[in-house]
């Protein structure tokens, strides 16, 4: 009987800005107080603690973390209590702009064997430019080799946040970082447990998707779930089109609210190392929005990208090989 351990996660892309809308980027709210704005950190923080809680996730992976979310992560008693945090910054100038992918983990329940990070880049052990693009920042990648305490049972966790540059299609440096991404967990040993999450700026089944991902070295996660009949949760799209208020006035108050993105891309992706000992048994983007009155937060999204949750069982007895392919 092998020792099977279940792991649920999470993936959520913060958005690194405190303001509604992207034109404000250079003048974010990187604050843990009130500062009048709907989608402000003080808010979203809040949010997302809120989520957390509801989803209960094992391991959670994020994206787009400034210095303002670093330390309401480490500050926050449900957060702080919870779980371990794993992040490196990316080497952004000037420093007070930098980003990271943070991993969170369950304390009590998995024991920190290994951490590291890399960068998308013919450079990836320094800090640099995506593939030679000035129209970028670095972007990180952190990872986490975590042990379950109870089954001993070890798997390995990267927090992926790829470049933004699509100016034609097979966008060369979306080609280059994904490749770069599917040739290491090609490399990887043999039998070894690994889980890449987080926005990959490439749209399911998108040029770039289909041209990259080679199923003998990395799976989607989403199709096996399909492929399996595992129950499906949200599933129309993970950038969230309502998360900016349809005025750019940003006073405190309510967004427009919906439960589902019909027409939003699906850039958050939860993959794998092909293993056929991995079961999954859930699949699904969280379109939650929530008001938190007793601390003065408005109803609203954490982010412009919804959360995706992946239930999955590792060192199964069963073989689930045969489903792990394009859906």
């Amino acid at each position: 009987m092998k020792r099977e351990t279940s792991i649920k996660f999470f993936v959520q892309n913060l958005r690194i800005g405190g303001h509604q809308t992207a034109d404000h980027q250079g003048q974010r709210t990187d604050t843990l107080g009130r500062t009048g704005q709907a989608n402000e950190l003080y808010s979203r923080a809040r949010r997302f603690r809120e989520l957390v809680k509801k989803n209960d996730p094992d391991v959670i992976l994020t994206q787009e973390c400034s210095t303002g979310w670093a330390d309401w992560m480490v500050k926050d008693a449900h957060m702080a209590a919870t779980y371990g945090l794993v992040y490196h910054w990316d080497g952004t100038n000037p420093p007070g702009m930098q980003s990271a992918s943070p991993i969170l983990f369950k304390k009590e329940t998995y024991a920190l064997e290994e951490s590291g990070c890399f960068w998308f880049s013919e450079t990836p052990d320094v800090i640099s430019l995506p593939y030679c693009t000035e129209k970028e920042h670095p972007r990180i990648v952190s990872w986490t080799q975590l042990r379950d305490r109870k089954t001993g049972v070890s798997f390995r966790v990267y927090s992926i946040h790829m470049p933004n540059y699509r100016p034609r299609p097979l966008d060369p440096v979306g080609v280059k970082s994904m490749t770069q991404l599917v040739n290491l967990f090609g490399d990887l040993p043999e039998g070894i447990y690994a889980f890449a999450g987080g926005d990959f700026n490439i749209d399911y089944r998108d040029d770039v998707y289909e041209h990259c991902l080679d199923w003998t070295k990395m799976i989607d996660l989403k199709d096996q779930a399909l492929n399996t009949g595992a129950e499906i949760g949200g599933n129309t799209g993970s950038v969230c089109p309502r998360y900016q208020k349809p005025e750019t006035g940003g006073n405190y108050g309510t967004p427009e609210i919906i439960e589902a993105a019909p027409n939003s891309q699906a850039l958050d992706h939860l993959m794998a190392k092909p293993h056929p000992n991995i079961a999954v048994d859930y699949w699904g983007y969280d379109y939650t929005h929530m008001a938190i009155p007793e601390e003065n937060v408005a109803d609203g999204y954490v982010s412009d990208h919804y959360g995706l949750t992946v239930k999955l069982r590792i060192q199964t007895d069963e073989d689930h090989s045969e489903y792990q392919k394009k859906h």
